[in-house]
């Protein structure tokens, strides 16, 4: 059976409250607990990078996918997972939607 995949929206801002950090890694392991690749937007900061390093933290799969001028800005997350670099937002949005099977939407 083929490996699902949950993609992640959330923010690479990284001033939100303890409690919402607190949920982004929660949501990263229960991922890898459950056997789900995570799919994000492939920032290292904020909710992104949280739930993607916990994801990895716990063993599971993780793929980001972010636009070619975000890589710097954003501090793209080339050591969490495996990081595809696509041309435009849209690029990326719809990599996102063609390789996952279920989203959810934290703050951000």
């Amino acid at each position: 059976m083929a490996r699902h995949s949950v993609c992640l929206f959330c923010s690479a801002v990284e001033d939100l409250p303890v409690a919402t950090r607190s949920l982004a890694a929660e949501f990263g392991a229960a991922c890898a607990r459950r056997g789900l690749r995570l799919v994000y937007g492939g920032s290292g900061r904020g909710l992104m990078g949280i739930a993607a390093r916990a994801a990895a933290a716990a063993g599971g799969e993780v793929l980001g996918i972010m636009p070619r001028q975000l890589v710097r800005p954003e501090r793209a997350a080339d050591n969490i997972g495996t990081l595809q670099i696509v041309d435009t937002l849209a690029e990326r949005k719809q990599r996102m939607a063609e390789t996952s099977d279920l989203f959810v939407a934290l703050p951000g």
